[in-house]
């Protein structure tokens, strides 16, 4: 029984320990090059990650910014987030606050006791007597399973903050775009 408890105890910690938690999501524009868009002046874009663990900061705002590129070409112009927007200008900030997914798990738990009752009898004869013998034997029986489900949950938050200040207009908003998806492992 101790070896027992000792292997369950050792699985079980390694099956706790081998599992992520958390994983980042690397988000993707796979839009095919705009055709006959040509601006006059380009749109200025930037992008900038909000969230508070900066795990794969530089490789996430590249993959958006090189997917901005091959989408728009030479209509849009990759600045600084804080940049100062001149006049007749019109500005897109990209502000991603959340791209991962968080891992979460369930274990269902059961257990059993029966006991067992066996009984047994024997008769043997000879010449000069007869030998009945009967045998009863009661067990107790422990029995537990377990089984378990896991799965991640991914969330996707994503602010566009557009800034338009051409002569005619001066507009200003924020477009806050949130997704969340629940995949079983």
């Amino acid at each position: 029984m101790r070896n027992y408890r000792h292997t369950m105890m050792v699985s079980t910690v390694f099956l706790l320990s081998s599992c992520a938690t958390y994983r980042t999501i690397l988000p993707e524009i796979s839009e095919p090059p705009r055709q006959g868009l040509t601006l006059k002046t380009p749109v200025m874009v930037s992008v900038l990650d909000g969230r508070g663990d900066k795990t794969d900061t530089e490789k996430i705002t590249k993959t958006l910014q090189d997917g901005l590129r091959t989408a728009y070409g030479n209509s849009i112009e990759l600045v600084g987030f804080f940049s100062k927007i001149p006049d007749n200008r019109i500005m897109v900030r990209i502000r991603f606050l959340a791209l991962g997914a968080n891992f979460g798990s369930r274990i269902v738990s059961g257990v059993a006791i029966a006991n067992a009752t066996s009984t047994a009898e024997a008769r043997a004869q000879s010449g000069w007597r007869s030998v009945v013998v009967s045998a009863t034997s009661n067990e107790s029986i422990f029995a537990s399973s377990f089984s378990g489900e896991g799965w991640w949950i991914g969330t996707a938050w994503v602010e566009l903050d557009v800034q338009n200040k051409r002569k005619d207009y001066d507009i200003s908003f924020t477009l806050p775009i949130v997704a969340e998806t629940k995949e079983i492992s």
